[in-house]
């Protein structure tokens, strides 16, 4: 049996209110309630994912999916763990996911590590911010830190996260470009403005994220920085 059958039978044997009895369900053509189950593999955490259940319900499967997530390194069922544990104020989950980051076996894999950075963003931690710093500057690590970097903007009164998200402007990716200008509006501490003004940006449909990001973050600025000088 693998890791990720175990899992899913350990899931089942967890549920006490019959959330997964979609799992047990084949899809019955006269039946639209298993429709959805057509095409998507009725396993308990793509059912997490995709249909969800209760958040009184759902704590019970936490530490069966949180002891998943080092079983399945090496899974594609590893990402729909990940999705699943994107939930807002599940800190417990936090340190499992930083551990994802760091594990150079998957510093390659920027879909999955995509998910991680928007599931701490999505779980909203205050702490782990050096490790969430460290992270952000490693340009290994491409698009997946997208997310992360843009979670850094709930540390406002952190300098070393002013100086981060200034530095990330320099790099040759829109998309971290764009998530340094969208933390910065959010940071909306106005001696950014000249680092965002003098950033450029693409022109193409790949730099739409970042166009947008810079403008609003200099309307943002340019209208807290007029009414500090009235």
């Amino acid at each position: 049996m693998s890791a990720w059958q175990k899992l899913g039978d350990d899931l089942l044997a967890l549920d006490q209110w019959g959330d997964f009895d979609a799992a047990r369900t084949k899809f019955v053509k006269s039946d639209p309630s298993t429709w959805k189950w057509r095409t998507i593999d009725p396993h308990p955490v793509n059912i997490v994912v995709n249909a969800g259940v209760p958040r009184e319900h759902f704590d019970a499967f936490v530490p069966r999916l949180l002891v998943a997530l080092d079983e399945l390194r090496s899974d594609p069922g590893l990402e729909m763990v990940v999705r699943s544990l994107t939930k807002k104020k599940l800190t417990v989950a936090t340190e499992k996911l930083i551990q994802l980051f760091e594990d150079e076996s998957l510093v390659s894999e920027h879909r999955l590590l995509w998910a991680v950075g928007n599931a701490v963003y999505t779980i909203e931690p205050r702490d782990h911010l050096d490790r969430c710093l460290h992270i952000c500057r490693n340009p290994r690590l491409g698009d997946s830190r997208q997310r992360l970097i843009v979670h850094l903007c709930r540390f406002k009164k952190s300098e070393e996260v002013f100086e981060t998200l200034i530095s990330l402007l320099d790099e040759d990716n829109a998309r971290i470009r764009g998530a340094a200008f969208e933390a910065l509006k959010r940071l909306d501490d106005v001696r950014a403005l000249a680092a965002i003004e003098r950033t450029p940006v693409g022109e193409g449909d790949d730099s739409i994220y970042e166009r947008h990001q810079k403008q609003m973050a200099l309307k943002k600025l340019n209208e807290k920085k007029a009414r500090s000088s009235r």
